[in-house]
């Protein structure tokens, strides 16, 4: 019967909140007999799920959001019916017909000024699959109870699971059983075993707590910028948590507000506590201090900063501040400093410095510096097919390749051999293609601006 009833969580629990791990034996609503149904007109009607996890995504990897549908069941019940629909997959189409769909009954409990809800799975329908509470439940199976918060407005809706974290600290130890959901690589589930009345109780006495109801899906209306006042909810509720505020740094980066990245990012250099943790913070703090175009304090957030385990290394994006500037003299001098790791090695340090150098006048070093460096080049080879392809040698494409990326060397190209409208066009294509916390596309502006700049237009008159 175990098992059953962790199948029956693995089919269920993971859909409220994308990861919940706590359930209850018991309800938390009383009958309609012992107390009245509780409704909220705010939760009721269609939604859309705010999908935060989707900040380090660019816009085309991005899936369509969640749906949810919230009525009541009927004149005669104390709950409601929620459709709770998400794409079924990564790569099938983009409409309804590649969701999958759960239903629940939902119950709303109203303990002082706070409301909870309390949420039985009823059904899953997908394409491939179609289950039933009923299907377990002739097998006297008794379907778990997930719990959480509800905070509603007019048009945006939170409801938080319980944290297992939380629980795992906080709970009483003589009401909390551990269990695995049934799956063969499943989790292990934190079940309350309280009484109704004494569930109430440890529920009520934590209603204000952002640590105990940790795990929030956030609703809006269909428009709106849901992500957003996602991200601003979760802010406002815990604003020392580091997680929080890292990810809301990520999120306001890939959205092009860089300073707002900034300012967030500085919130979690300031407040860790672990050498190692802050040298690994200040990189990403330098990364965004790029982005917004602070080159002189994204190097000095970079000169302390922790070695990355990835490309790219501090001293690559250390070599593009100075490119980024237009202090070309700079970029030669820092693209001789190396990260000591062969597998950091990047082809653009050293394809800066070749376009840097002819900018000073320098034509004849650059093509023996570029030479030379793809002659003793030691790093991943697709790093080293970039300096081959920059001078001509590679005809074919490669398997890793960043057209884009290619395509930035060429638009330098362009603009050195004097093909100005040609690379003016080429940098508009790379805006519409380059996500907006890439460098990539910061260069891109730059490069435009400088070409379009009237000091550029006056010497070309003359």
């Amino acid at each position: 019967m175990k098992r059953c009833l962790w199948l029956l969580l693995a089919l269920s629990g993971s859909a409220v909140s994308g990861c919940t791990t706590v359930v209850s034996l018991n309800p938390l609503y009383k009958n309609a007999k012992e107390e009245k149904p509780y409704f909220d007109p705010h939760i009721e009607g269609e939604w859309i799920v705010a999908n935060l996890e989707s900040a380090n995504q660019n816009e085309d990897e991005s899936k369509p959001p969640c749906k949810m549908k919230v009525a009541p069941k009927d004149k005669n019940d104390d709950s409601y019916v929620v459709e709770f629909a998400c794409p079924d997959s990564d790569d099938g189409p983009r409409d309804d017909s590649n969701y999958e769909t759960r239903r629940y009954d939902l119950r709303l409990v109203k303990l002082g000024t706070a409301t909870f809800f309390d949420a039985q799975f009823q059904e899953l329908k997908s394409k491939e699959k179609h289950f039933v509470l009923g299907d377990v439940t002739d097998s006297g199976v008794v379907p778990a109870h997930l719990l959480g918060e509800v905070w509603a407005q007019q048009d945006f809706v939170r409801f938080s699971t319980l944290s297992s974290e939380w629980t795992d600290k906080n709970w009483p130890e003589e009401h909390l059983a551990k269990a695995n959901d049934g799956r063969s690589f499943g989790t292990t589930v934190d079940v309350l075993t309280n009484p109704t009345d004494s569930l109430r109780e440890g529920i009520e006495h934590n209603a204000e707590s952002a640590e105990a109801f940790g795990l929030p899906m956030h609703l809006c209306r269909p428009g709106a910028d849901c992500d957003k006042m996602a991200i601003e909810d979760e802010l406002a509720r815990r604003p020392s948590n580091k997680e929080v505020l890292v990810g809301g740094a990520a999120f306001y980066a890939k959205r092009g507000d860089a300073t707002r990245a900034v300012a967030l990012q500085r919130r979690v250099v300031a407040m860790e506590t672990d050498a190692n943790e802050k040298r690994a913070a200040e990189f990403d703090l330098g990364s965004f201090l790029l982005l917004a175009r602070e080159f002189g304090a994204a190097r000095q957030e970079l000169a302390s900063a922790k070695e990355p385990n990835s490309s790219p290394s501090r001293e690559e994006l250390v070599v593009r501040s100075y490119f980024l500037e237009g202090n070309y003299e700079a970029v030669v001098k820092a693209a001789k400093l190396e990260p000591s790791d062969a597998n950091l090695r990047s082809a653009d340090s050293i394809l800066l410095s070749y376009f840097a150098l002819y900018r000073v006048g320098r034509g004849k070093d650059a093509e023996g510096y570029l030479r030379g460096q793809a002659t003793t080049f030691i790093g991943p080879a697709t790093e080293h097919l970039y300096l081959l392809e920059t001078m001509g040698r590679v005809s074919d494409s490669w398997e890793g390749r960043d057209l884009k990326r290619s395509a930035y060397y060429k638009v330098l190209e362009y603009i050195r051999k004097g093909e100005i409208e040609t690379a003016k066009v080429q940098l508009e294509n790379l805006l519409t293609i380059r996500p907006k916390n890439d460098l990539i596309a910061i260069a891109a502006q730059i490069e435009l601006a400088r070409l379009n700049s009237p000091n550029r237009r006056e010497k070309q008159e003359r």
